[in-house]
């Protein structure tokens, strides 16, 4: 009887909170934020029905700064 190996996952790494004032364009980042306000700006249902799309606008930051926020969905 044969085994096949099982896929490895990669190892998880601890994360390392930043602020805005350490925030760089184009990068992953964690932080901890106060949402400040959420705006629904699109609703979508899909075509099947049975799910719909969301996209909200929102202001998020700490003390350093405020950035807009495009979330989608969930």
């Amino acid at each position: 009887m044969e085994t096949t190996p099982k896929p490895q996952t990669p190892a998880l790494t601890k994360p390392t909170f930043i602020t805005m004032a350490q925030m760089e364009p184009g990068t992953r980042v964690t932080m901890h934020l106060r949402v400040d306000s959420v705006k629904i700006i699109r609703q979508r249902t899909r075509y099947g029905g049975d799910q719909t799309n969301q996209v909200a606008e929102c202001i998020v930051g700490d003390e350093h700064g405020c950035v807009n926020l495009m979330a989608f969905d969930e």
